[in-house]
């Protein structure tokens, strides 16, 4: 038996029926005396009761949070200060460099991008009518 059940005084009961979820999750109660299996309690109105171990818990001591702890804060890597940076487009003098690892259609895409921010974004989805299986295109 815990060493904490051996002593008289204060312990927590678990309540199993709560009348709506703002109530408390356990009872400060006296604990009167205890077996391996059952203790004797008094509840503060001075009703007497024996319950479970399993539904008691030392008092004084604090409870672990169920919830999950924030994660602690990371330090982003910082920067590198030795990459030159690039002239932004539009401003005099800028020109836009030409990468050769992009396709044609990605380069078009980025010098309508960088020509002309005004224009909005349309979406490079080829629109085709659905197929149909086993009937001919109409």
């Amino acid at each position: 038996m815990p060493n904490w059940l051996s002593s008289y005084g204060p312990v927590l009961l678990r309540r199993h029926v709560r009348n709506s979820k703002y109530d408390p999750l356990v009872d400060e109660v006296e604990l009167l005396e205890a077996n391996p299996r059952y203790a004797h309690v008094r509840f503060p109105d001075a009703r007497q009761s024996t319950v479970s171990l399993r539904d008691l818990a030392p008092a004084g001591q604090a409870v672990p949070d169920t919830a999950d702890p924030e994660p602690e804060p990371t330090e982003l890597p910082k920067a590198s200060t030795s990459v030159p940076l690039e002239p932004t487009p539009g401003t005099p003098g800028a020109e836009s460099p030409v990468r050769d690892d992009l396709s044609s259609d990605a380069r078009l895409h980025e010098a309508v991008l960088t020509d002309s921010p005004s224009l909005p974004r349309r979406s490079g989805r080829v629109r085709r009518k659905p197929d149909f299986y086993g009937f001919p295109d109409v």
